[in-house]
């Protein structure tokens, strides 16, 4: 029940750029309502690493990282919603493409 949960809130977050549309806000240079967007959307992916972290530990801790935020462990805590600036970077892929 937990996953399916987690899948429903990562589907709300799909939805959300779909509606959304951050293209067209970069197009129109919409730039303040695009730099909500994009907080917004990372702090969902933020929360969603903390959600699978008993179920992915090495995937959670590794997303949080690339988010700029360095963790050992995580509780219930981590999982609050706290709108903030985040500093990204570009480390291994979450899961690289499987070459046939």
């Amino acid at each position: 029940v937990a996953l399916e949960k987690i899948w429903e809130f990562i589907n709300l977050m799909n939805k959300y750029v779909e509606d959304k549309k951050p293209w067209v806000m970069w197009r129109e240079k919409r730039l303040p309502e695009l730099s909500y967007f994009l907080s917004s959307l990372l702090e969902g992916i933020r929360i969603v690493a903390v959600y699978i972290y008993p179920f992915m530990p090495s995937t959670s801790l590794s997303i949080l990282s690339q988010l700029g935020e360095r963790k050992e462990e995580l509780s219930v805590e981590d999982a609050k919603w706290k709108m903030r600036g985040f500093s990204i970077k570009k480390e291994a892929p979450l899961f690289p493409r499987i070459q046939k």
